[in-house]
């Protein structure tokens, strides 16, 4: 008996854009754009372009991020022998994080699963872990509020966080 193995070579197209800092719209070199999708992994030359060549085709969900720059993870959709271009992504300097430990106001237990809602985005929504710890990472220095919800709990609201570039806040017991 003979066993052959065959290869099968996938389809492939390309994927390229430029990574960007926001305000200045100055390259961003070294930056590191990785497909979640296949982890195939590039960096920006010092212009901020990149390209990912004879990548598989389909849909690919790439997270960018570079040293002391906020992170973004975009999509891009690649057919075969085609350049997918996703143009310009922009990030951040020196992004803040805003962190907590949310508990039980008798007991001190940690709640876990409790929902936290960023006021000035109300897109970004995370969740307690089991210790009741949250974690909000990448906002631009400023002003934030936080809203906590969790079922049979009043809502509350936590204001005049302030994040500070490169720091994280720690929003004490909750």
């Amino acid at each position: 008996e003979i066993t052959k193995i065959i290869k099968l070579s996938p389809k492939t197209g390309s994927i390229r854009g430029r990574i960007v800092e926001k305000g200045t719209q100055e390259g961003i070199g070294g930056a590191i754009i990785e497909s979640l999708t296949t982890l195939d992994k590039t960096y920006s030359q010092q212009s901020g372009s990149f390209e990912f060549k004879s990548i598989r085709i389909g849909t690919h969900i790439l997270e960018i991020t570079a040293p002391d720059f906020s992170s973004v993870q975009v999509f891009a959709e690649v057919r075969e022998d085609e350049i997918t271009d996703i143009s310009t992504v922009e990030l951040f300097k020196n992004p803040g994080t805003i962190t907590g430990t949310v508990v039980d106001y008798y007991t001190k237990k940690a709640l876990n699963d409790v929902t936290v809602t960023l006021i000035q985005d109300s897109a970004v929504i995370v969740k307690t872990n089991e210790s009741g710890i949250f974690t909000i990472k990448n906002l631009l220095p400023g002003e934030y509020s936080l809203k906590f919800e969790y079922a049979n709990y009043y809502p509350f609201t936590v204001q005049d966080i302030h994040v500070l570039p490169n720091q994280t806040h720690n929003v004490d017991e909750i």
